[in-house]
């Protein structure tokens, strides 16, 4: 079981890896966020844009409803996309620091515990 106990001389070089790597990914899904709202931003444009055609009599009111229906199921779209981010977790240092602590103290939990928490260690 010592073979796979952190050393907790790396401890911090581990945890500060696997920060580093958390905080790119983060920064890819923050970057396609604010890519999304810009998407959002440019249909509600469109469909404002579309509606004063409508008003000054330049656009009838079959090709408005059609670009108004286009716009707002692109908008339905997006909208759902930003809320599977919303959902996401930013901060993950309390779990690190956990996973950490248990990962450096493997052997002692393996040794103090009995055959049931031995065998679900090793699974």
């Amino acid at each position: 079981m010592k073979q796979y106990a952190l050393n907790p001389d790396v401890l911090t070089l581990y945890k500060s890896i696997l920060i580093e790597v958390y905080e790119q990914a983060i920064g890819n899904e923050k970057n396609d966020i604010i890519t999304l709202k810009k998407q959002l931003n440019e249909y509600y444009i469109k469909i404002t844009k579309a509606r004063e055609l409508l008003l000054s009599g330049d656009l009838d009111g079959s090709d408005y409803r059609i670009i108004k229906g286009d716009c707002e199921r692109q908008v339905s779209i997006i909208e759902g996309k930003l809320v599977q981010f919303s959902g996401r977790n930013d901060g993950i240092g309390a779990l690190l620091e956990k996973a950490m602590k248990t990962a450096s103290r493997l052997t002692e939990i393996y040794e103090s515990a009995d055959i049931q928490g031995k065998r679900k260690l090793i699974s």
